[in-house]
């Protein structure tokens, strides 16, 4: 029996140790206290988020006529109509070409002001404003 008594103390003593750990040490917690809090803070934002605004050209006319939008805004038209109309600035600054029912035109306006617009097939009937705010 003399032998078995020092792997009996042993036993006892890794027993003993066992038992001064906590439920926290034991699931693996790391419970030393944190040297520095540490804060996340999203970036600023230095570009606005992309704008868009649709217009229709639907009954011979542009719907809404006159539109108002902040700088940066691509403005989509979409002939709803079955024949075709073009989306033309007075100015030049973009001219769709002739557009047949269904298609679209997109133009993004990256200067404020007003710019005046029409429909070169029919340019008594389909005039439009765009407002650009900067």
């Amino acid at each position: 029996m003399r032998a078995t008594r020092p792997f009996t103390f042993l036993l006892v003593i890794a027993f003993a140790l066992s038992a001064c750990t906590t439920d926290a040490d034991q699931d693996g917690a790391d419970t030393t206290a944190p040297d520095e809090t540490t804060t996340t803070q999203a970036a600023p934002t230095t570009a606005a988020a992309a704008e868009e605004a649709d217009v229709a050209m639907q009954n011979t006319s542009f719907q809404p006529a006159e539109i108002t939008v902040p700088v940066g805004t691509t403005v989509t038209w979409a002939n709803q109509d079955g024949f075709a109309h073009t989306t033309t600035a007075d100015d030049g600054l973009w001219d769709s070409g002739e557009m047949a029912g269904g298609a679209t035109f997109s133009h993004t306006f990256e200067e404020p002001g007003t710019y005046t617009y029409l429909c070169e097939i029919h340019p008594d009937q389909m005039l439009g404003t765009v407002v650009v705010e900067g």
